[in-house]
């Protein structure tokens, strides 16, 4: 029976264009195992697995530091306006500049993670909220 093109490929050995691994480790490409289960190529990889899934906790806890945030901040309002002695309003007016921060990143976000890729703005915004979580923590005034 004669290959596809795909097969003919495959069979060559050429390698994935970004990953520059063979490309029955991409699992995109193991349509051949398969078809033959006594292939060599196993139909998954743990390590893989094991990225994907450790990528996706990553992210679902970077997507979660935001809301978080305000899950603590807000039920702690009028104990931080008793200790720093002040009335609940100025109190409430720092939550409403933090959802301005929050959309006013947004915008600059975007043009930044174009230039320079997605992770030196998110490094620098979470190195910015830990000084500022820490900061905040400390205040006494």
């Amino acid at each position: 029976m004669a290959g596809t093109a795909f097969d003919d490929w495959l069979a060559r050995g050429r390698t994935h264009q970004f990953e520059g691994r063979p490309a029955d480790a991409i699992p995109c490409f193991r349509r051949a195992a398969r078809e033959d289960p006594a292939s060599p190529v196993p139909l998954f990889h743990l390590g893989e697995v094991l990225w994907q899934l450790g990528l996706a906790v990553v992210l679902g806890l970077l997507s979660a530091v935001g809301p978080f945030a305000i899950d603590m901040y807000l039920p702690a309002m009028p104990a931080i306006g008793t200790e720093l002695g002040t009335e609940i309003g100025r109190v409430q007016l720092t939550l409403t500049v933090f959802f301005v921060a929050m959309g006013v990143g947004q915008l600059l976000y975007g043009p930044l993670s174009d230039m320079f890729g997605r992770k030196p703005p998110l490094y620098v915004g979470l190195g910015l909220f830990a000084v500022a979580s820490v900061g905040c923590a400390v205040t006494t005034d």
